[in-house]
């Protein structure tokens, strides 16, 4: 189950993205620093149809964020070279990086990690493991709302 705000929301069974052909189709920058996890992630969002992209540290997400102009980055946070927090302040900075939506996909999910994520401009704050029908329902939620998510 994903917390949005004060809702919760159940989600759809993977099968269904697959079924729905008129599923928007978005740009995904997953950022983890085990490769497998990454990889993994990108794998399972590229098999539901969407365009992904991957990087393993907190300078290279930022960089190829700024070139690939992703929809949506799954932000992990204990990332080296820079913590995912500063990559999503650094993004929120820039006028290429105000409407993606950020979504933290990391292993901290205290009440203060959820607050920073926040604060720094993340749209979502996701604990792992994040269960792919979770994170079908986050996007199929921003394809339903339209292209113009911006930080909450």
């Amino acid at each position: 189950m994903i917390m949005l705000a004060n809702d919760t929301m159940e989600p759809k069974p993977l099968q269904s993205a697959s079924i729905d052909t008129a599923l928007r189709r978005f740009r995904i920058l997953v950022v983890d620093d085990n490769h497998d996890s990454a990889l993994s992630l990108a794998m399972v969002l590229t098999m539901m149809g969407h365009e992904t992209r991957t990087a393993h540290d907190g300078e290279t997400a930022l960089a190829t964020a700024e070139s690939f102009h992703p929809d949506v980055v799954l932000l992990d946070i204990g990332l080296p070279k820079m913590n995912g927090y500063e990559v999503a302040q650094r993004i929120r900075e820039s006028a290429w990086g105000t409407t993606m939506f950020l979504i933290a996909v990391t292993g901290w999910g205290q009440a203060e990690d959820r607050a920073r994520s926040a604060e720094v401009g993340l749209n979502m704050h996701m604990v792992k493991p994040v269960e792919p029908t979770a994170l079908q329902a986050v996007l199929a939620d921003l394809h339903r709302n339209g292209n113009g998510f911006a930080p909450s």
